[in-house]
């Protein structure tokens, strides 16, 4: 039996809870499994009861919801201001490695660093097609394909 469109939809956007809160709270320090994303904690800093600070977690489920609404409504279509801004988050992450390469080996380690360099590098290839013609955003779209 075939699943709704909108249902999917609502799965995917829910799921994204859990990897927030293992990104922001597994661990008291910076890792590649915890890298203290700034969507979710720069917030948590701003939640003045310490439980309230969990509700973090479901910042990346509503903004996907606002940048995909149409979604709701059965569409799997890619809008355009997904292509541009994953194209200016391309160039501007390229940037700030470049810029912060020395900081992140003397701060964080050659280990770490190197990690997030890996996985930086190969975000691209994996959310876009083999003909490079049409971006995805990642797993949530592969389940709504």
């Amino acid at each position: 039996m075939a699943m709704d469109a909108r249902l999917k939809a609502e799965l995917v956007g829910a799921s994204l809870v859990l990897p927030a809160l293992i990104a922001t709270f597994s661990a008291g320090y910076p890792t590649a499994y915890c890298p203290f994303p700034a969507l979710t904690t720069l917030p948590a800093f701003f939640l003045p009861i310490p439980p309230l600070y969990y509700a973090v977690a479901l910042i990346p489920g509503i903004l996907f919801f606002l940048w995909n609404w149409s979604l709701l409504r059965g569409q799997s279509n890619v809008p355009r201001r997904t292509v541009a801004a994953a194209t200016a988050l391309g160039v501007l992450t390229a940037v700030w490695f470049a810029g912060s390469w020395e900081y992140g080996l003397e701060f964080q380690g050659a280990r770490y660093t190197i990690r997030m360099l890996a996985i930086t590098l190969a975000a691209p290839v994996y959310t876009t097609d083999k003909d490079w013609k049409n971006l995805r955003l990642g797993i949530p779209i592969h389940v709504l394909r």
